[in-house]
């Protein structure tokens, strides 16, 4: 198995665990928190604008350090550092798409109705389906 192989295999585990994450993370917040309650709208909209610049870091980070090494790594596969260059952003963005759910998870257990945490949930799921690390990307 060649490294970029390897890189690729690691990141789908990680996703996939992240994915995972996303019903425990639901469940738990659904079991420690006993009913809602109004929570200050400013903190809500602080950690709606947290939530949205995290995705464009996501999305900007992956561009600029996936897309370049990808580049090289199509005509040099075995290059050791395009893989990094590339495993990192892919983990980066996965990471950042993760912290979506992160920050709903923050909001339900500080009291606030599920349907406020819901959106988050939703979108950190579909930016984990979205960066997918696949070898097909070579």
């Amino acid at each position: 198995m060649s490294a970029l192989a390897r890189q690729a295999r690691s990141l789908r585990i990680v996703r996939a665990v992240f994915l995972a994450s996303i019903g425990i993370y639901a469940c738990v917040g659904e079991v420690m928190v006993q009913g809602g309650h109004e929570v200050d709208i400013h903190l809500e909209i602080g950690i709606a604008v947290c939530a949205v610049l995290d995705i464009a870091v996501a999305f900007f980070f992956r561009q600029k350090t996936s897309n370049s090494a990808l580049e090289v790594l199509r005509s040099d596969p075995e290059n050791v550092q395009a893989i990094g260059r590339w495993g990192t952003g892919q983990l980066v963005s996965l990471v950042l798409a993760e912290s979506v759910l992160l920050f709903g998870f923050a909001l339900r257990f500080l009291g606030a109705p599920l349907l406020h945490s819901v959106p988050y949930y939703l979108v950190s799921l579909v930016l984990l389906l979205w960066f997918r690390p696949a070898e097909a990307d070579f």
